[in-house]
């Protein structure tokens, strides 16, 4: 029942009720604020595919978060973690993976059916919590999310032709932050992966100029933390590192970076990012 069906009677509500009720919600809602030790974080990590972003998402637990059962919730839609859980985190019971992309009869994505199951994931979370359970939340490839909303606005599923009028770009949109904002919403600590773009400049002939983080153009409103991956390769040595991009809870470590993963000649050593683990970013 929401907030607002204590002041219902009969479908006959005051304005004064309704206000009173909206006032007390206001305070509670203030209240709760109060009583956190922090703000929740709300990280954005990108990079290349395989330089670890997947990896350190599940290492983001103290040891005593480990030791009293705090959950990792992961929404993978780039169907990728499962590999690096089962080798690298002995299949953990406290790690849960799922993979909501549904497909219809020929091979397609149903994006109805694929929000309504990752829908329910973000609920069975956010069930946990109220539950009173310690749960961190990870949205994997909103990248892969982001393609599959174009959806939204085919109406041919084999289509290839993004080429669409400006208002139906509206409906894959709005279906891309729909989700983001459910995962948004939760009380928990949240932990976005995306992968890279190229970046153009120009109109009539635009040319890349780099690279970018692939996601919506509204996604970095909602985003608190950035950190970037990146490896690098010298002979028989491979390094995996993260940086501190930017920053809003602790700008002290902003342009900070972590070596996180060392492989040298069959060698392999990972490093623990005790901020990160911390909530303290």
């Amino acid at each position: 029942m929401s907030w607002t069906a204590q002041a219902t009677q009969e479908n006959a509500v005051s304005k004064n009720t309704a206000l009173e009720v909206a006032k007390a919600e206001a305070l509670r809602r203030v209240a709760a604020l109060k009583e956190r030790e922090r703000a929740y974080q709300r990280i954005l990590a990108y990079g290349e595919p395989k330089v670890g972003k997947s990896g350190f998402a599940m290492d983001w637990r103290t040891e005593e978060e480990i030791e009293n059962g705090t959950l990792i919730r992961i929404l993978d839609f780039d169907n990728g973690c499962e590999p690096t859980w089962r080798t690298n985190w002995d299949s953990d019971p406290n790690i849960e993976i799922l993979h909501p992309i549904v497909r219809d009869n020929e091979g397609y994505p149903d994006l109805s059916e694929t929000i309504l199951l990752a829908e329910a994931w973000i609920q069975m979370a956010k069930d946990s919590i109220e539950d009173g359970e310690n749960v961190k939340f990870v949205f994997d490839g909103i990248d892969k999310w982001l393609n599959i909303c174009f959806l939204a606005v085919q109406q041919d599923k084999r289509s290839t032709n993004f080429k669409f009028l400006p208002v139906l770009w509206g409906s894959r949109n709005k279906t891309y932050d729909d989700l983001i904002d459910k995962v948004c919403a939760l009380p928990c600590d949240v932990y976005f992966i995306t992968h890279m773009k190229d970046k153009y400049e120009g109109i009539n002939n635009p040319n890349p100029t780099g690279r970018m983080p692939d996601i919506g153009k509204n996604t970095m409103a909602a985003i608190n933390q950035e950190l970037q991956f990146e490896k690098k390769i010298i002979g028989n040595k491979t390094d995996y590192y993260v940086k501190v991009i930017s920053s809003k809870t602790n700008t002290a470590l902003v342009g900070k970076e972590f070596n996180i993963l060392t492989i040298n000649a069959g060698e392999v050593e990972w490093t623990s990012v005790p901020e990160f683990q911390a909530g303290k970013l």
